[in-house]
């Protein structure tokens, strides 16, 4: 039996807060004639957001269905992006590609807006590691399909924490500035007065910030907030 992510334990957390009513939420969409002319691999690497997903919602389980907020919420907390298919790098366990074929049995259906949840270097690198399969429902719903690779580490979450936003980035300058400016007080043989080391402090402030939004801005990353969903690597 697969072992439930703790990825996938928080992305139920939060989906189970939120107040989710999908009697009232349409699922219809116009019957399009699909012919099966390509297969699963390749329709995942070619993720067609032009054709909306069709499906028998009755035979949905509805502890699957995830609303874009929650998944939003789980990207930018622990630094993993948010995008379609044909942007992942990486090759596809057997199994996935099983359950797919299972699913699209079962509703006699092919799909063919699949959504992914990976690490930043999964779209770009050979890196395998934590991916959560998604099928677009339309509306801002999303189907988990599937999930493999090793479990996310609770030091990602803590590791992502300072570049969730530009508020925690801001803080976390500002208190590393904090203990720089304790470390070299130490060196002095008699106490500083306050002035003085506010005047340190904010030197050393000013100089954190800078380097690290020099850094930030050479490495082509930038904070969760802004890049969760986005398909350009300096952005």
């Amino acid at each position: 039996m697969k072992t439930t992510f703790s990825l996938k334990k928080e992305l139920d957390t939060i989906n189970s807060k939120a107040i989710i009513s999908l009697s009232n939420i349409s699922f219809n969409f116009p019957m399009l004639k699909i012919e099966k002319s390509t297969s699963i691999l390749e329709r995942l690497n070619v993720s067609n957001d032009t054709l909306s997903n069709q499906f028998n919602f009755d035979k949905l389980e509805t502890e699957k269905i995830y609303h874009i907020n929650a998944i939003k919420k789980i990207c930018i907390s622990n630094r993993l992006r948010f995008l379609d298919t044909k942007y992942y790098k990486n090759e596809y366990p057997k199994s996935v590609i099983q359950t797919i074929r299972a699913f699209e049995n079962t509703h006699e259906t092919e799909i063919n807006h699949f959504k992914i949840v990976a690490p930043k270097n999964n779209f770009k690198l050979n890196n395998y590691d934590d991916p959560l399969l998604f099928m677009s429902l339309g509306n801002g719903y999303y189907y988990l399909l599937d999930y493999w690779g090793n479990d996310i580490h609770w030091t990602r979450k803590l590791k992502a924490l300072p570049f969730k936003n530009l508020f925690n980035l801001t803080v976390t300058t500002l208190i590393v500035s904090i203990f720089l400016t304790y470390f070299f007080s130490l060196f002095k043989s008699d106490s500083l007065s306050v002035p003085y080391q506010l005047v340190i402090f904010l030197f050393t402030w000013k100089s954190v910030i800078a380097v690290t939004f020099y850094t930030i801005i050479q490495s082509g990353n930038n904070v969760s907030e802004y890049n969760w969903n986005s398909q350009f690597y300096n952005k």
